[in-house]
């Protein structure tokens, strides 16, 4: 994306990109892993009332590593540190899987509160294929300061379809207070 406009007076923060290869990302994930298995755990059993059964047992499942792929962060005047993250756990294919074995996608947001307070976690997982056909992914363009609130603003997009979000980052959640569908189709 080439910018973010914004009307006079309104400074645009930027927000950090952590790269994954950062010692951080480890702890990160650590920290948050327990959040990770529950989001899957959700996610399979929503899949599981359909029939479906995954391949890999709950306890193989968690032996398997989860491999953060981005990592955007920003801090906020109260000391918070607000990231919105997007990991990765792969499984091996099986013969019925063509090559491409099965994944779970991680993504949502991760609160941190100053002085090592507990975070508070809020992702979600959704169960793929190494395609990743239906897989969303998050953009942030950046960040504004209006009356004491901090708003992020960023664009989802993935094989079929693109949004435009503003999330308003507090205290307790991040809550999405206004979104615009940017376009798509069906399929590429």
């Amino acid at each position: 994306k080439d910018g973010l406009a914004v009307t006079a007076g309104v400074a645009v923060e930027r927000v950090e990109i952590v790269p994954a290869t950062d010692p951080a990302a480890m702890r990160l994930i650590a920290m948050v892993m327990r959040e990770l298995d529950r989001a899957e755990d959700r996610e399979i059993s929503a899949a599981a009332s359909t029939g479906w059964r995954h391949p890999v047992s709950r306890r193989k499942r968690e032996e398997l590593p989860v491999k953060l792929e981005s990592w955007y962060r920003k801090g906020l005047p109260s000391g918070l540190q607000v990231s919105y993250i997007e990991a990765v756990r792969s499984y091996p294919a099986q013969p019925e899987d063509n090559g491409c074995g099965l994944e779970t996608l991680f993504s949502g947001w991760v609160l941190q509160p100053a002085g090592g307070a507990e975070p508070r976690v809020r992702v979600g997982a959704r169960m793929t294929y190494c395609d990743r056909v239906g897989a969303m992914y998050m953009l942030p363009l950046g960040t504004v300061q209006l009356q004491g609130r901090t708003f992020w603003i960023s664009q989802s997009s993935g094989h079929g379809a693109e949004w435009y979000a503003v999330t308003e980052l507090d205290r307790d959640r991040p809550r999405v207070v206004a979104e615009y569908f940017g376009g798509g189709g069906r399929g590429c």
